[in-house]
């Protein structure tokens, strides 16, 4: 029975983080079909926008973004040939989509723009150098990490309604994602200096776990530095994270368990389920 431990932890915290909503499925009233939804668009991934009336398509060919009314089936492009390619998400409680436009395509980093999925205009957000981005579940903030590939980055966080921005950490920054209130960042941050691998979305390494209170501008190292470290998991209450890494060199990867706050720190099993 231990060993299956593990795997119900991640599977408990991962579906209850993103378990499937209402807001998943379009409305039975929708006549759209779901063969005409994405007739003659090859989608590589879609996107439900946050009031239900549409989809966004990332097209297989090209990365282009596509929206859809779910009503009628009307359909335009938004942005450009792949502005897709990176990443794209929906600001919640909006109309607008985020993605990262690469500059040049193929390096990693680019600005970060939003179009407003109706009229299609388009703003630049971060003008260059981004290599990554979280919304805050409220979609009052924006995460985004700068640097080239090979070089230091830095975390900084934006208001979006007043564009203030505020800089979180510096160094080589992994992966980072809001809590649940939006109230916390958890991010990862590597140790590794010289000739060091770039921090990719699976994690860093020689790092550990850190977190930024936006309410008390505290930030955080909650977890020893590990070989390597993975991308973090909140559970639905805030109070809880879970992630893998790697102790020593060779060793099989671990998952553990924590508070929030990097107390009751324990490790619940291996990857290989022992």
């Amino acid at each position: 029975m231990r060993k299956y431990i593990p795997f119900i932890a991640m599977a408990y915290l991962l579906t209850s983080c993103f378990r499937p909503s209402d807001h998943l499925a379009p409305p039975s009233s929708h006549s759209v079909t779901q063969a005409s939804i994405n007739e003659g668009l090859p989608a590589l991934r879609f996107l439900v926008s946050p009031d239900d009336k549409s989809i966004t398509l990332c097209t297989s060919e090209k990365a282009t973004i596509w929206n859809i009314n779910l009503a009628n089936g009307a359909r335009h492009q938004l942005g450009e040939e792949w502005d897709c390619n990176k990443l794209y998400a929906w600001r919640p409680k909006s109309r607008q989509v985020f993605f990262l436009r690469e500059m040049p395509t193929g390096t990693g980093v680019g600005a970060i723009l939003s179009v407003d999925a109706d009229s299609s205009q388009t703003e630049v957000v971060v003008p260059d150098h981004a290599s990554y981005f979280a919304l805050s579940p409220d979609g009052q903030r924006l995460a985004y990490s700068l640097g080239s590939p090979g070089e230091s980055q830095a975390l900084w966080i934006m208001n979006l309604e007043n564009t203030r921005t505020e800089q979180v950490a510096t160094g080589r920054v992994g992966p980072f994602t809001w809590s649940i209130d939006g109230e916390r960042l958890l991010y990862n941050v590597s140790n590794q200096q010289e000739h060091a691998q770039q921090p990719t979305p699976r994690g860093i390494n020689h790092g550990y776990l850190a977190t930024y209170s936006l309410t008390s501008n505290e930030r955080r190292q909650i977890t020893p530095e590990f070989k390597q470290v993975g991308v973090a998991v909140w559970s639905p209450d805030g109070q809880w994270v879970t992630f893998n890494a790697t102790r020593e060199q060779g060793e099989n990867p671990e998952v553990f368990l924590m508070t929030s706050d990097g107390s009751a720190l324990h490790p619940i099993g291996t990857e290989s389920g022992t």
